[in-house]
């Protein structure tokens, strides 16, 4: 196992889970295996006073370790890759439209762009819930206001609205 090749895709990591991001997936399968297991998750909890640099650090090196190696096979094994994008692994696949996704569950990180996904007969992660109606809307002297609805107007597989608005979607369209 080679650590350093690990941590060199980690340091070059954009800190996402968008579809073109490398490290995500090594990552998340870090932080999976590391957050159960440690005594003692961050170095700095998190601090009210101080809410873009807390929480930070590792709190428990030896869980570190044993975590990032377990990420480390897994993630050669399950992809052959430790820099394996995330979109790669993480699809949106309905009827016809099979593409790459960001967003994850949200319980590693936050509320935007949370995808639910299953496990697929080719092992591929499919977007199955999660986010289904995005709005936005910009008040100015002309308001604006942009929405998807992710997984289309249809549930039947037959429709023309089964998939028509997944695509722009998973490119982050509206």
């Amino acid at each position: 196992m080679n650590l350093n090749e690990a941590v060199g895709v980690l340091e070059a990591w954009d800190n996402t889970v968008s579809a073109t991001s490398e490290g995500s997936v090594l990552f998340i399968n870090f932080w999976n295996g590391y957050r159960p297991r440690a005594d003692l998750i961050y170095e700095v909890d998190f601090n009210e006073r101080q809410p873009a640099s807390t929480p930070h650090g590792l709190g428990d090196a030896e869980a570190a370790l044993k975590a990032l190696g377990r990420a480390i096979r897994k993630t050669r094994d399950d992809h052959g890759s430790l820099d394996v994008a995330w979109g790669e692994v993480h699809r949106l696949h309905r009827g016809d439209v099979n593409v790459p996704i960001g967003g994850s569950s949200g319980d590693e990180h936050g509320a935007f762009r949370v995808i639910i996904y299953r496990r697929d007969r080719d092992g591929k992660l499919i977007a199955s819930g999660g986010d289904s109606f995005v709005f936005a809307a910009e008040f100015g002297p002309q308001v604006r206001a942009h929405s998807i609805l992710v997984y289309s107007q249809s549930g039947n597989p037959d429709s023309a609205h089964y998939n028509d608005p997944s695509a722009l979607f998973a490119k982050g369209e509206w």
